[in-house]
């Protein structure tokens, strides 16, 4: 089955909004009340995440419409943790990783092993907001 480019975005968006409401859930339990100075999930979002992995058909079609949504996740926890400072989003995901013995963020995406990569996205998400 040939993933719509609408399938798509819906899948990134649906990651984006989990990490963002576990990103408020935090702040909120933190401080006792939600900041919400930037909400990440739009369709606009999506395009850019879209873009900035270039994943091909194929890729897609191995990682599936959920491996999707964590990537989804994964960008947003990403977005968060640097501040909404793009260069440094981007950055994020090409530096080397010493947790990847050397490898990118990027590059585990697109090999389809999404997971770890947003298990830490997920971890420097939750130690950023304590």
């Amino acid at each position: 089955m040939k993933t719509t480019h609408s399938q798509l975005v819906g899948a990134l968006i649906k990651g984006m909004r989990r990490a963002e409401s576990a990103r408020v859930a935090s702040i909120a339990y933190r401080t006792g009340g939600a900041d919400q100075t930037h909400v990440c999930g739009t369709p606009d979002d999506a395009s850019k995440v879209i873009e900035m992995f270039k994943l091909d058909a194929d890729q897609v079609r191995q990682i599936g419409l959920v491996g999707v949504e964590e990537l989804g996740e994964a960008v947003c926890h990403a977005w968060s943790i640097n501040a909404g400072q793009l260069d440094r989003v981007v950055q994020w995901f090409t530096a080397p990783r010493v947790e990847f013995v050397g490898k990118h963020c990027s590059e585990l995406i697109r090999a389809g092993r999404i997971g770890p990569v947003l298990t830490m996205a997920r971890e420097h998400a939750l130690l950023r907001h304590r």
